[in-house]
């Protein structure tokens, strides 16, 4: 990505709000037995507004409509509202405000898994076209993010993580000429962060920072008569942690036209992260917790190389070829420093908790696209390798492994079939290499001498070894589109992993015992084991307290089974 962008290593995604209807008030609804959704819209004053709420309900719809189905189904839903208003107060100006709010919410209680995460975020934008050549944009915005993350029960794992990001910017677009477009601008983020990790009962770590970002950038975009395309770029950022150092980020964009439907692209570029994601190799997170560098490490940086191929025909395909490059530098993965008996532990450097490390990605990307037509849709394959590089504190030589987020090969595949006017199908298919992850061994009962508690723990192997099962997941569905009176109405049918593929995302382990009466390995089953009649294990029926529910037990965590739903999109 190009200067105007900053603060991440790999990629960034610019989010921009849907703007209304001036001319008239519009809506749509869609109603399913997984969710609901409403978008309302209307002209307002020399402006628009529009206004959108989802909530997904199938934790609540799918136990009393399809029992079967949901006992496999973690108890999942997400709801937000996302609302935006503008107004052109003159021929010049124009003032904006833009609002979202989000929460998901997930417990499932077979395998101690309790996840809650959500935004808030407020924002002001005002443009002013100074000029016919001279354009400035400015914002202000206030992003509240958090995660609180539980596994395993309240002996497991236990995280709370939260950022408070208030952010100023402002952005200039000078058109020198019909070749040469400039753009400069400036943003500050002022940042609170707390995040606290327990695992075992034991708290790891407890993190509480603010900094500051300051960047400036400028870049220009020259286009040498629609043949060859030309866009460098410099942003200078801050950090206030490193009050005596400025790290600069040189990119270039280059694109060159060999016909007029095909084109070489080419950008290379250094970026630099000064808040990073939390990485633990053994115990990696569902969600992404964050963490800001402190002076006791350095931060984040990479280099990326990309070149791709580019072509259509007859404008009805579309090939993209694109192969690529990372270089990674300073990754903070977590290690325990610590013995289980120390009675207090430091927090106060993240060079306390965490080991730098460095690594590199590669990989290359296949894009076919059909554009038009009944039949339309398209087909990606990714071939991927990123590795980590690190001297660990209990290794005597450098250590190689595949990153958390590894996937060699991915495919999918969406389409669309359009039989006629009022029916067309669509499908949807993904295909990936399993994720890497970090085996457990073995384990040991921990007992102290002065408490009557045993706690054990676990033996990994070695970092990442192991993989889960292939992901595969193939949706399917179809829709019948209708009139009721000047308004449309699409009824759809879909069937959501098709395959009923399990999907395994995470593996947990749990020590039992073969004396508490209970059925602590989940190998109960009321319809097969339940001589008492009374709907829960009692000690003496089949497959409580046995003998291997004193050993450690493995236990997959996978995504939802095959689910079926109808609904309908209503226009007015």
């Amino acid at each position: 990505y190009n200067a105007e962008y900053g603060g991440r290593l790999s990629a960034v995604l610019n989010v921009i709000s849907r703007e209304g209807n001036k001319n008239e008030f519009r809506g749509k609804a869609n109603l399913s037995l997984l969710s609901a959704q409403t978008t309302l819209e209307g002209p307002f004053y020399k402006g628009a507004w529009v206004l959108s709420g989802r909530r997904t309900y199938f934790d609540l719809v799918l136990p009393k409509v399809l029992p079967n189905i949901a006992d496999n189904i973690p108890p999942y839903y997400f709801y937000d509202i996302q609302s935006h208003i503008f107004s052109d107060i003159s021929a010049k100006d124009r003032i904006s405000l833009s609002y979202y709010s989000g929460i998901d919410n997930i417990i499932y209680d077979t395998f101690g898994l309790d996840g809650r995460w959500g935004n808030n975020t407020v924002s002001a934008h005002y443009r002013r076209v100074f000029n016919e050549r001279l354009v400035g944009n400015f914002l202000i915005a206030n992003s509240q993010f958090f995660t609180r993350f539980g596994l395993g029960g309240s002996g497991g794992l236990v995280s709370d993580n939260g950022i408070d990001d208030r952010t100023l910017s402002g952005d200039f677009s000078w058109f020198k000429s019909s070749e040469s477009t400039f753009k400069f601008g400036i943003q500050q983020k002022m940042l609170g962060f707390e995040y606290i990790n327990k695992f075992q009962d034991s708290t790891q770590f407890k993190i509480k920072t603010s900094p500051v970002e300051l960047a400036s950038y400028v870049k220009m975009k020259y286009d040498h008569n629609n043949l060859f395309i030309i866009e460098p770029g410099v942003r200078i950022n801050y950090y206030n942690v490193y009050p005596d150092s400025l790290y600069p980020d040189l990119r270039l964009g280059l694109k060159y036209l060999l016909t007029d439907d095909r084109y070489i692209n080419f950008s290379v570029g250094n970026y630099h992260q000064f808040i990073s994601t939390f990485q633990d190799d053994f115990n990696p997170a569902i969600l992404d917790n964050w963490i800001a560098a402190d002076e006791s490490v350095a931060p984040g940086k990479s280099v990326q190389v990309v070149l791709g191929y580019e072509e259509y025909i007859r404008n009805i395909y579309k090939i993209q070829v694109e192969g690529y490059y990372k270089d990674l530098k300073n990754l903070l993965t977590y290690e325990e420093k610590r013995s289980t008996t120390d009675a207090e532990i430091s927090d106060e450097s993240l060079a306390e908790i965490v080991t730098p490390a460095d690594g590199y990605a590669y990989g290359f990307e296949l894009f076919g696209q059909k554009m038009t037509g009944k039949l339309s849709g398209w087909l990606a394959y990714t071939f991927s390798v990123s590795r980590k590089i690190m001297n660990s504190i209990y290794a005597k030589s450098e250590q190689e492994y595949y990153t958390n987020w590894d996937r060699t090969h991915a495919f999918s595949a969406l389409g669309n079939y359009q039989f006629n006017k009022k029916w067309e199908m669509n499908w949807r298919l993904a295909l990936q290499s399993g994720q890497a992850f970090t085996p457990i061994l073995g384990y040991y009962v921990q007992k102290f001498p002065e408490s009557p508690e045993e706690v054990f723990r676990t033996i990994p192997g070695t970092r990442n070894s192991s993989r889960y099962e292939p992901y595969s997941r193939l949706d399917v569905g179809v829709v019948y589109h209708a009139k009721i009176g000047k308004t449309n109405v699409d009824f759809f049918f879909q069937i959501i992993n098709t395959l009923n593929r399990s999907n395994t995302f995470r593996k947990i382990y749990s020590l039992g015992s073969p004396f508490n009466g209970i059925d602590d390995d989940g190998d109960w089953v009321e319809e097969d084991h339940d001589d008492n009649g009374n709907g829960r294990p009692d000690p003496g029926e089949t497959n409580v307290d046995e003998s291997d529910e004193g050993r450690i037990n493995e236990q997959s965590i996978g995504l939802f089974p095959i689910i079926p739903t109808f609904g309908f999109a209503w226009e007015f």
